[in-house]
C-alpha cells in the first residue's frame, strides 16, 4: 500500500467515525493501535515524518499494544479507533461476532511461508517429524493442518 493510499484510508475512516464532532480547524484525533513498530507500518512512519497526517487534519496517535488479539480487543472497547491486526485475528474476531470490519491491508502478500529442511521433498517426508507452528487457532496452523489432511 502506498503512503498516499494509507493516509487517505486513515483520513476516510476518521471522516466516517468523527464527522459530526470535528470542526474544520480542529484536527481529528485518531488512536491507531499496532502490535509492534516494524517495517509493516512504514507507511505510517513516513506519513508522520512528512506531515501527511497533519495535511489531512489528522492528529494520529500511535500505540504499540503487543499482539493482534489485544489490538482487536482495544478497538472493540473503544480504547483505539483503528487497529492494525493480522488477517486471522480479524477473521476469528468477526466469526465470534465482534463488531469489527476490515478495510484493507498494508501487505501485498500474506506474510507466512512453510519452511522445511532440504531433506523434506514431499508431505510424506514429514511423517514422524516435529513441526513448529503458531498457536492452534491461528490461520497458519489451520492451513497447515488442512494441507496435511489433504495430502
Amino acid at each position: 500500500m502506498s503512503v498516499s493510499r494509507f493516509v487517505a484510508s486513515l483520513a476516510a475512516v476518521a471522516a466516517l467515525v468523527f464527522a459530526s464532532s470535528a470542526s474544520a480547524q480542529t484536527p481529528v484525533k485518531l488512536r491507531v493501535g499496532n502490535t509492534t513498530a516494524s517495517a509493516v507500518y512504514w507507511t505510517g512512519f513516513i506519513a508522520h515524518k512528512q506531515g501527511f497526517f497533519k495535511n489531512e487534519n489528522l492528529a494520529v496517535e500511535d500505540y504499540i499494544v503487543g499482539n493482534p488479539a489485544q489490538v482487536a480487543q482495544q478497538v472493540i472497547s473503544n480504547s483505539l479507533d483503528i487497529g492494525i491486526v493480522t488477517y486471522e485475528t480479524l477473521v476469528h474476531a468477526v466469526r465470534e461476532k465482534a463488531p469489527l470490519s476490515g478495510i484493507g491491508s498494508q501487505m501485498i502478500r500474506y506474510a507466512y511461508s512453510f519452511m522445511v529442511s532440504p531433506k523434506i521433498g514431499t508431505t510424506q517426508d514429514l511423517k514422524g517429524k516435529r513441526v513448529m507452528l503458531p498457536l492452534p487457532r491461528q490461520l497458519l496452523t489451520q492451513a497447515f493442518d488442512n494441507f496435511i489432511v489433504a495430502a
